[in-house]
């Protein structure tokens, strides 16, 4: 498994290359967690991403780190995590399906109405563009509506993992 970077580590970063050299040693200290070769599989200390997504959702987890004196600031982000990342995968796990389900329903359809045309066996990439486009535009409000709040979960997530920079 991998250490994830996110942009919250990268902006801690930014904060403590302009005038907090204190804060970069810790940063440094935590980034190259797992990165050092002496992590096993089984350290809870270092944040891992799973090496395959999952079959529906695409997602890759991520398995965050428990520290071994966790603060309570540095639980709160952690379980934040988890929650945002349980949240995202239920919206693509439920997406992916419908779309799914819906591209089978086209290319079954499709497939039957040959307009007195030879029997096909599959659709050209020009008849599914298609379904691909209906897919989107009738889905383009919930996937607005799934963008602001991303933004929003991830926006939640800044003060949080700027107080547990300090709190270390």
């Amino acid at each position: 498994m991998l250490r994830q970077t996110n942009g919250v580590n990268v902006m801690i970063k930014w904060l403590a290359t302009n005038g907090r050299p204190t804060l970069m040693a810790s940063i440094t200290a935590a980034d190259c967690r797992g990165l050092c070769g002496k992590c096993t599989a089984s350290d809870e200390t270092v944040d891992r991403v799973s090496p395959v997504g999952h079959s529906v959702s695409n997602l890759r987890f991520t398995d965050w780190a428990k520290p071994v004196n966790e603060t309570p600031v540095e639980r709160q982000l952690r379980l934040k995590r988890v929650e945002l990342q349980n949240w995202n995968h239920e919206y693509w796990l439920n997406n992916n399906t419908d779309f799914q389900r819906q591209k089978q329903d086209f290319i079954k359809r499709e497939l039957k109405t040959s307009d007195g045309q030879e029997f096909k066996s599959s659709l050209s990439y020009d008849e599914l563009s298609l379904f691909y486009k209906s897919f989107l535009d009738s889905n383009h409000g919930k996937h607005m509506n799934y963008n602001l709040e991303w933004y929003k979960r991830h926006t939640t997530l800044l003060w949080p993992a700027f107080r547990s920079c300090f709190v270390q």
